[in-house]
């Protein structure tokens, strides 16, 4: 039994990043049967774990698209159920926010969007209350790619490393480090966005 190998799975922190590693080991024994030594070797499988992470991760979206379905169908008003899609959302995909956006335009005709609806996890501050996503002008200078892409249909999404300077900032003084939202339409017409944040983690 003591010359069975011992094999542990632990993450080290390599150049100020989370590895993933196997540790193997076996004793070494001399002509006695004494244990003198142990030998063994360390492997990265941090691929690995990542793509298990990827899975788990997209089995967790496909079951929160279900529960949102099966809401949806519920009811003739979608409004009744989105608070508890958007709780589940945010719990299965481990996001600090999920919301929903508007779009509408100012009085002048300017295009504006506003957050609608909104979940926060336990700990997280909501955003529902704070001004400063209410009334957002779309077309601003430095954000230009963000209504480009959602209104073709396209998810906007990145970290404080992917984003442009402006974005970076943007999201930064908000505590966001990283999110992704998808464009909502109603026919033709793009409506607003579904939306994910993770002040966690990029």
């Amino acid at each position: 039994q003591n010359r069975v190998q011992r094999f542990i799975e632990e993450t080290v922190i390599d150049d100020g990043k989370e590895r993933w590693v196997e540790t193997y080991k076996s004793p070494i024994f001399d002509v006695a049967g004494n244990v003198i030594g142990t030998t063994g070797f360390v492997r990265d499988i941090t691929e690995r774990k990542q793509a298990e992470d990827s899975l788990r991760q997209r089995d967790a979206i496909l079951d929160a698209v279900a529960f949102a379905a099966e809401k949806f169908l519920q009811t003739h008003d979608w409004r009744e159920n989105i608070q508890a899609v958007l709780a589940f959302l945010g719990e299965k995909i481990r996001a600090s926010h999920t919301y929903i956006a508007e779009n509408h335009t100012a009085p002048d005709g300017t295009p504006l969007t506003s957050l609608r609806y909104e979940w926060s996890a336990p700990g997280i501050e909501p955003d529902i209350d704070d001004p400063t996503f209410q009334n957002v002008p779309f077309w601003e200078v430095g954000f230009e790619a963000w209504p480009t892409i959602l209104s073709t249909g396209e998810a906007f999404y990145g970290n404080l490393h992917t984003f442009s300077p402006s974005e970076a900032e943007f999201i930064r003084t908000r505590g966001i480090k990283a999110l992704m939202e998808v464009p909502i339409f109603a026919g033709d017409s793009w409506w607003g966005i579904i939306g994910y944040d993770d002040e966690v983690s990029e």
